[in-house]
């Protein structure tokens, strides 16, 4: 499923699976530049990653994992970017809205 969204001049191209998880944004002139990409596991709204081009160095990108616990919630974020070389962050998510980097 295809859905554009304009605001303010800007447009971006949402891709849908049949579930209503966005697969890939389009944006830039005419839809030609791919923003965002994400790949979802088998329980609903199970993110696995993220992919985003890096708004400093277009030519490298930026990948976000996600971790899933016992229960497929979402517990933790794994970052890796750099274009040379890889850094690497971490954020652990707990109830109660706390997290721990």
């Amino acid at each position: 499923m295809k859905k554009v969204d304009s605001v303010a001049s800007q447009s971006t191209v949402y891709y849908y699976n049949d579930k209503w998880q966005v697969l890939c944004e389009y944006g830039g002139r005419n839809w030609a530049t791919m923003l965002q990409w994400f790949a979802y596991g088998n329980q609903i709204d199970e993110p696995l990653m993220k992919g985003k081009q890096n708004d400093q160095t277009p030519q490298s990108l930026n990948l976000h994992l996600y971790v899933q616990d016992h229960l497929y919630s979402t517990a933790g974020e794994l970052k890796v970017s750099g274009a040379n070389g890889v850094s690497l962050s971490s954020i652990l998510f707990f109830p109660l809205c706390s997290c721990y980097l």
